[in-house]
Order: structure tokens, then sequence, then C-alpha cells
């Protein structure tokens, strides 16, 4: 029996040309459907949350080829992994090891809006600023280890790339004649600042 639509009755099937029609119009229907939807994806806060766990990961271990993979194609450079790694692990001096080693986060909000997403994060990490004389110069690993941690809340913007969720970073220029001090600002960049909205909480 075949329900008729507005009704809780049913009707007999219809004879087989009729009922082949009905089932094609039904079927170009849901196509339709398809259609219009399928460029306007549901909400999916678990991929971007994955992302962000995947990228604390990897800055944590050193793990060039698997941050590499969670970072947009942008800050990539047109560098293949291995060409990647090789610059990471040359432009990363130890005090920024010693700030990603330290960090501790909490993923408090994620807000998705079709290929765009913003996740709120709630850190621990060390306080530069705690540490004295950095007016010129860069500080140590053990001055890092040392420094009290600090309570910060930072907002992550991803993008979804080739179907993947990727971490927004601006790319760095490819000459840069201050990299250290750059290297230092992505080193506070990763460990957070002060940001700002929190929705959609988990």
């Amino acid at each position: 029996m075949t329900a008729r639509p507005g009704s809780g009755g049913c009707t007999p099937p219809l004879p087989g040309p009729l009922n082949r029609m009905r089932r094609i119009a039904g079927t170009l229907v849901v196509l339709a459907t398809l259609g219009w939807t399928g460029c306007s994806r549901a909400p999916d806060p678990a991929g971007p949350r994955e992302a962000l766990e995947r990228y604390f990961a990897a800055a944590r271990a050193d793990d060039w080829q698997a941050f590499y993979q969670v970072v947009c194609s942008a800050y990539r450079q047109g560098r293949t992994p291995e060409e990647f790694s090789r610059w990471a692990q040359a432009a990363t001096p130890g005090f920024a090891h010693a700030i990603t080693a330290r960090t501790e986060h909490e993923i408090i909000a994620v807000n998705v809006e079709g290929d765009r997403a913003k996740v709120d994060v709630r850190l621990q990490t060390p306080d530069l600023q705690a540490i004295p004389g950095l007016e010129n110069r860069l500080p140590s690993e053990a001055e890092v280890l040392a420094a009290p941690l600090v309570p910060k809340n930072h907002t992550f913007d991803l993008l979804r790339e080739e179907g993947e969720w990727r971490i927004f970073l601006a790319p760095p220029p490819a000459s840069d004649p201050h990299l250290a001090e750059r290297v230092e600002h992505a080193a506070e960049a990763f460990s957070g600042s002060s940001s700002g909205s929190q929705t959609d909480r988990p």
C-alpha cells in the first residue's frame, strides 16, 4: 500500500505506468533536494575539534610532517612534507619547543559555518612576561621551562580544504631577516592570546 501525502490513510497502488512516473517524480524531488543542500554541509563540530587536537599533538611531538597535514595550504607555501619538515626544524628555536611542551589546552566551544570554523580554547601557557630582560633577546629553553603558567583564552580559525579541516595560519614571508622574532610570535600564537567569543559549547 502507498501512503497518500497529507493524509493518514492508504491508497491502492497506481497502475504500472502511473506508478513508475510517481516513483521517478519522487526520485527527482530527492535529487533536487540534495542539489540544494549539497553545497551547505551540516555543522560538523567533531571535525574541527579533532583537527585542533592533531595540531597540538604534532606541535608537542615536533612531528612536522603531521603538523603539515593539519595546517592550511597557504602556510605550506607549496612545500612538500619533507621540505616543510626541514624548514620548520631550522626555523624553530629551543624555547618554542619548551612552550609547546608545557602548554595545556581545553577546547571549550566549536562554531562551524559551512567550510569555516572557530574553536575557542582555554590554555595554560608559560608566562614569557615573567622572564626578565627579554627586551633585546629571546628566552632560553630553561627560562621557559621555569616560567609560571598563566591562563589564556584563544580562538583558532579553521577552514575545510580538500574535504579536511585545517588550521588557518598566515604564511610567513619567503625571506625574512627577522625570522627569530617571527618564530617567537608564532610560538606565542600556539600558546594563545586573549580572544573573544565562546559559542556552541559541547
